[in-house]
């Protein structure tokens, strides 16, 4: 396995996103904003918008009172700005159908629950889960989503996006993807939906053909008890310093550039047990591709 945040293309992406700081293309509160303090884009009644670009599903961050999605295209994968190219990192929900749900040993009666998930499977539950309710927030009409594949899900008010509630279920109890009823169709043209679906759009297209693709990606790895505690001991501190220090590059108050600042960053990553969190990474890989 390799560590791309210590990568020379992670080095890149971090001096393009300073240059955009910088020059007034990123506003500095984004970084002050936490995923649980997001907040809407508004389109401003005069005046220029102040975000030249954002990073989020359209529909989430804006609503439909704003006419914001109009002045917005969807952004090419980072290529060779700085000279050291990109990878282009494949989701795997659009690349395969999954399933994921888990009954524990103490359960008093795991038929019973057994035949909970049956039900909520079948195709009409996860939609309801996923759209809302049947015939008013959706229909069933056979159409092309985002991603170029059939789906029965015709979308016909999407402000449950905008509360999330039903979607809170799909994502805390249970987990599932699938093209022909996870990504519904969607209208084009003018409209805040029209913008959204064009947005989405043009941002499937580039991340299916931008973009270099890094060679042997995987996921679903499993870990020993073991393995897990280590990691739970590690992780929380390296991700707090990552955090932190990427925002700190891109802010400008430590300067991306200099050589000093980067091995400085790299050689602490790695005194946080980095390395250590790697290896057992590479011995769940090392497991699953041996089966």
């Amino acid at each position: 396995v390799w560590d791309p945040l210590v990568t020379d293309e992670m080095r890149q992406g971090l001096m393009w996103v300073n240059e955009l700081t910088e020059k007034g293309y990123l506003n500095e509160l984004s970084y002050t904003y936490t995923t649980k303090e997001r907040k809407n884009l508004i389109s401003p009644t005069d005046g220029d918008m102040q975000v030249g670009i954002f990073s989020g599903h359209p529909e989430i961050n804006t609503n439909a009172q704003t006419d914001a999605l109009k002045h917005f295209t969807a952004l090419g994968v980072l290529g060779d700005e700085t000279g050291k190219g990109g990878y282009n990192v494949i989701n795997e929900h659009y690349e395969s159908l999954g399933f994921s749900g888990f009954i524990t040993s103490d359960c008093k009666n795991p038929e019973l629950a057994m035949k909970f998930f049956d039900a909520f499977y079948t195709d009409e539950c996860v939609s309801r889960q996923r759209h809302g309710v049947k015939d008013e927030d959706w229909k069933y009409e056979e159409g092309i989503n985002i991603c170029g594949t059939k789906s029965y899900v015709k979308s016909i008010d999407r402000r449950v996006w905008f509360d999330r509630s039903l979607n809170k279920v799909m994502g805390n109890l249970l987990g599932f993807a699938n093209d022909w009823n996870y990504t519904a169709v969607m209208e084009e043209g003018e409209g805040h939906t029209g913008h959204a679906f064009r947005i989405a759009k043009e941002g499937y297209e580039v991340y299916k053909n931008s973009g270099k693709k890094r060679e042997g990606q995987t996921g679903g790895l499993i870990y020993t008890m073991e393995e897990y505690e280590e990691r739970e001991m590690k992780i929380g501190e390296i991700s707090s310093y990552v955090n932190e220090n990427l925002i700190l590059f891109c802010q400008g108050e430590w300067d991306i550039k200099d050589d000093k600042n980067w091995n400085e960053f790299k050689d602490t990553l790695y005194s946080l047990g980095q390395e250590e969190m790697l290896k057992i990474v590479q011995d769940a890989y090392n497991r699953k591709v041996s089966n």
